[in-house]
């Protein structure tokens, strides 16, 4: 036993001694590492995040020379930084710190009773009465008080003529849960950060989605899945108006051996759950189209254009053919630009496996190939977060009770008189306890022989916080 305790000791010690010579508990490089994480955030909120909505958008929104500065310095994927990394390890380790050094270490006292104080401590306190008693009434006032309190919902301790009462002590400790919640909350996006990884990826229907280009850290301890989403169908959904409702994507996930393990259509807010991997519709639009001129095929690709797709054909060096599509299922609409035309002339449009004569040439639109855009992401420390945020509110809701002390202490005085002291503390809601307080002493039994300290009680009175 000797031996066990003296190596707990000497572990105390040296975790006290590396604290205090590395300054790893200090609150300012709390604050220090805090501030640098919150920048570091605002700056991936500020700027597209390439796994989740992909290059495209960041080239979109600053430009190409812009946006491969952006990457090249890591801002692109500022979750995934070796700087981002970098900070939250350091803060883990100032948080586990502060922890063992300040925080941790009043668990402790949370099981130890109040100590009981006699007449003279607790008139010390902020907030006390002292009443004059007869010698039989003692063990009926130290009884009605002891009655009273534990209605109120104190735990009341007895100790000969004195008493001790607490409510809600575990509120004392709400800061401790809080540090815990935060504590969890680094845990769990530590882990996500070294085992995690996401993505975004356009599929073609009837193509896999592998997770071969996901996203993760430079120093990364997972492993990407060892089976492929297969998307079978996608779909829109519009509004009359042209706007778009809803996009749909029918997935199947393949094991290694090809068999089906899973099917379900996913929407918007709707993913596909699979051992730890989550798939989302993030977008959806037509990748190409094919049409046949004179029965010779051609491959065309869409660009996005609003609400539509177009592909363009330049007929002569002032004629070009454009070809709209609104969906995978109504017709195309040919359009002929010439250039001194204000806008494109509709010609005509072809149903999906129809054909049109346009002169001597034969125009079939043969197909149309939609592309779903599924965004995906694994999260193990997903979890963690939850019951960190649990702990976090739990504190917060714990530092909104008022935390209060009451003490009782009957002693005799020297003209054979018994005297009760009544105080406590309570540094949240020092109303309410002065309004307890006086409950209490209006409560006792009043035999005619009962009268109180007027001086102590207006000093008490004038003495409470405002």
């Amino acid at each position: 036993m000797s031996n066990s305790s003296d190596i707990k000791t000497n572990l105390k010690n040296n975790f006290n001694r590396l604290f205090k010579t590395t300054n790893l508990a200090s609150v300012k490089l709390t604050i220090t590492l805090l501030a640098t994480l919150t920048l570091l955030i605002l700056i991936g909120a500020w700027c597209p995040q390439k796994s989740q909505v992909g290059m495209e958008k960041v080239v979109e929104q600053f430009g190409e020379s812009l946006a491969i500065n952006l990457d090249k310095f890591g801002i692109t994927d500022i979750f995934h930084s070796n700087l981002f990394l970098t900070v939250i390890a350091l803060l883990t380790v100032n948080m586990v710190a502060c922890s063992i050094q300040r925080v941790f270490a009043k668990i402790k006292l949370y099981q130890k009773p109040l100590l009981f104080f006699n007449s003279q401590q607790i008139t010390k306190m902020p907030f006390h009465e002292t009443v004059e008693l007869d010698n039989g009434n003692t063990l009926s006032i130290i009884n009605t008080i002891k009655t009273k309190l534990t209605k109120s919902g104190y735990t009341v301790n007895e100790k000969n003529s004195q008493l001790t009462g607490h409510k809600y002590k575990f509120s004392k400790y709400a800061a401790t849960v809080t540090h815990i919640g935060l504590l969890s909350l680094l845990l769990g996006v530590t882990i996500t950060s070294w085992t995690g990884f996401s993505g975004l990826e356009p599929v073609g229907v009837g193509k896999y989605l592998d997770f071969s280009n996901a996203d993760h850290t430079n120093y990364w301890f997972g492993h990407l899945p060892d089976f492929k989403v297969k998307l079978n169908s996608t779909s829109k959904e519009s509004y009359p108006s042209g706007q778009v409702k809803q996009w749909y994507s029918n997935l199947s996930v393949i094991g290694k051996n090809g068999a089906c393990l899973f099917n379900k259509t996913i929407s918007v807010n709707e993913p596909l759950s699979y051992n730890g991997v989550d798939v989302y519709q993030s977008n959806w639009g037509l990748s190409s189209c094919k049409i046949s001129f004179n029965e010779h095929s051609r491959i065309l690709n869409l660009r996005p254009m609003g609400n539509i797709w177009a592909a363009f054909i330049p007929l002569t060096s002032d004629t070009i053919l454009i070809l709209s599509f609104k969906n995978e299922k109504e017709p195309v609409k040919l359009f002929a630009k010439q250039r001194d035309w204000p806008q494109p002339r509709l010609i005509s449009q072809i149903p999906l496996h129809k054909s049109i004569n346009l002169g001597s040439v034969k125009v079939t639109y043969d197909d149309i190939y939609p592309v779903s855009g599924l965004q995906y992401k694994c999260d193990p420390g997903l979890p963690i977060v939850y019951m960190a945020f649990a702990f976090i509110i739990a504190g917060v809701c714990m530092a909104t009770l008022a935390y209060s002390e009451i003490y009782v202490c009957v002693e005799s005085s020297s003209l054979d008189k018994k005297i009760l002291t009544i105080g406590g503390i309570c540094p949240k809601s020092p109303s309410q306890f002065k309004i307890l307080l006086n409950k209490l002493c209006n409560s006792l039994p009043d035999t005619g022989n009962l009268s109180q300290n007027s001086s102590v009680r207006n000093e008490f009175l004038t003495g409470l916080p405002k």
